[in-house]
């Protein structure tokens, strides 16, 4: 790769210049590798840039394993050195064979069509310009224009999985079930790619669709939207979320992807998933919230916890309110007499009030310290905080929850339970029913 630019940038105004990573994991052998990569810039007359990194340490550090370590590492240097120095490509050496072992890897895995896409052609600022040539036409070239190389020796230790995959099945798939088997997997890689691209552009109206709110280590989504899309929409929406969230879909496969995907589905909220590099999920009502955790759990974007944004809304009169802080809607309505089972299987959002104990402003706001209200069936009186406590209810969306106050009393934690004092009598003739809703502004 490096004598094919070389031979470019001789007639054309391309700048070129070589850079290695120095991994530290193959003690002499590799000092011999990157001396041989200084004298192959030098004879070329090209600027050398090389930095040695602590693979292993790095590795402890992050809990990773040796590969990716070695090749986060490895990147992180090629695009330091390719900004500092106003290099606007990185070409790096990845081959048709090469490409051929990840589809292999990613099928092994179970992945989906982002995975058997295999290897890209270009992506950012990185290129691969032999990515459709075969590994033997390389060294063909190298001999024929006896061009000095040198071979890793650890791709012949199959202790690696990739290293088994390009050393024992794949010669064995070619002999004995298909001779083109490269060329078929490449093809195969390429029409998955191009219809992942495609996918990718109908997925972004989708997750714009679904987007309530983004920060820059947060984002949340509508529950109700979410679950009106297909299955396979809806991964791809949430892929799509947490890779603009974390830049990168590394350590996140299908798994974590359909626990998410089955989290938006729960009937209740308050259930939390912990993934990979910090990344947390939190179902909140009707709310999916993602966000990178800190070292003590919390949302970065918020210091660690979410900022608590109070907020207070009076209605005169049945109707409707948008509590924009909480992202709910809150209608009341005016009724009539409703039987018994109908209030008793009315569920967490849908509230009914005897009218007659009921005045009007009603207040709706979120919890402030000190609140304390008598829950349905209690003789006395609970600080609200207790109450949350033991319905596990999370400090991370407490404050989202709205109160409904009459009188000076809370009358509703709205998607919890009705005061006592409120309720429904069997003399009720005139009744006001409370629905707490996901706010679709």
């Amino acid at each position: 790769m490096l004598y094919a630019l070389w031979q470019i940038a001789r007639t054309s105004p391309m700048p070129l210049a070589v850079a290695h990573f120095h991994h530290g994991l193959r003690g002499v052998e590799a000092d011999r590798d990157a001396a041989f990569v200084a004298g192959q810039a030098a004879e070329l007359g090209l600027p050398f840039f090389i930095e040695r990194g602590d693979v292993e340490g790095y590795r402890r550090e992050e809990r990773l394993s040796t590969e990716e370590a070695a090749r986060r590492l490895r990147y992180d240097f090629l695009h330091r050195t390719a900004g500092a120095n106003r290099f606007s490509k990185i070409a790096v050496g990845h081959h048709a064979d090469d490409n051929v072992e990840s589809v292999l890897l990613f099928v092994l895995r179970g992945s989906g069509r982002r995975g058997i896409s295999g290897i890209p052609p270009k992506r950012g600022r990185l290129v691969r310009p032999l990515i459709d040539c075969r590994r033997n036409e390389i060294r063909r070239y190298l001999e024929e224009e006896q061009i000095a190389f040198v071979i890793d020796s650890s791709n012949t230790d199959n202790a690696f999985v990739r290293n088994r995959l390009r050393n024992d099945l794949i010669p064995k798939l070619a002999a004995d079930y298909n001779p083109n088997l490269v060329e078929t997997l490449c093809r195969l890689s390429a029409v998955a790619r191009s219809e992942d691209d495609w996918m990718e552009t109908l997925t972004e109206p989708l997750l714009a669709g679904a987007l309530l709110h983004r920060e820059a280590d947060r984002i949340l989504l509508s529950v109700p939207t979410l679950s009106s899309l297909p299955k396979a929409a809806c991964r791809r929406v949430l892929r799509q979320a947490i890779s603009s969230l974390k830049g990168d879909l590394r350590r996140i496969g299908f798994r974590h992807i359909e626990a998410v995907r089955r989290l938006s589905e729960e009937k209740c909220g308050g259930t939390s998933l912990h993934l990979p590099r910090n990344l947390r999920v939190y179902r909140a009502y009707e709310r999916l919230e993602i966000y990178i955790a800190t070292e003590n759990g919390g949302c970065a974007a918020h210091g660690g916890e979410p900022a608590p944004k109070p907020f207070r809304y009076q209605l005169f009169e049945p109707g409707e309110v948008h509590l924009v802080e909480a992202g709910f809607c809150l209608r009341l309505t005016a009724c009539g007499p409703v039987d018994a089972e109908r209030i008793h299987n009315s569920g967490q959002r849908t509230a009914f009030f005897d009218m007659g104990k009921i005045y009007f402003p009603i207040t709706v706001r979120n919890p402030r310290p000190g609140d304390r209200f008598r829950p349905l069936g209690m003789t006395g009186t609970q600080k609200l905080q207790d109450f949350f406590v033991d319905r596990k209810v999370s400090r991370r969306i407490r404050w989202t929850c709205p109160l409904v106050i009459s009188g000076g009393k809370i009358a509703w934690v709205a998607g919890h339970r009705i005061s006592e004092n409120f309720k429904v009598e069997p003399a009720s003739r005139r009744l006001l029913l409370a629905e707490l809703l996901a706010d679709p502004m």
